[in-house]
């Protein structure tokens, strides 16, 4: 029977001698990392060019009264309660 760790040791992950990492997956790691910075980049740049607020227009309510022809707003201006 084996004895369980105390909850203040952790046992360790593997045994004997750490593995090499061969040059063509250190470098499939390298290419997938700047793949996915480009990506991060380009999707960062169309958020700014499509959504940014330079391109939002100004909308006051004069404009909208005049948009959906209506004199004032029920929500400045909520109606009186009958006595």
């Amino acid at each position: 029977m084996t004895p369980t760790p105390s909850p203040v040791e952790t046992p360790p992950l593997r045994e004997g001698p750490a593995r090499a990492v061969s040059p063509t997956v250190r470098a499939l790691a390298r290419h997938i990392g700047v793949v996915l910075a480009i990506k991060v980049v380009a999707i960062l740049m169309l958020f700014l060019f499509f959504f940014s607020p330079s391109h939002r227009p100004d909308i006051d309510p004069a404009a909208m009264e005049g948009k959906f022809g209506v004199k004032g707003s029920t929500a400045a201006n909520p109606p009186k309660a009958a006595p």
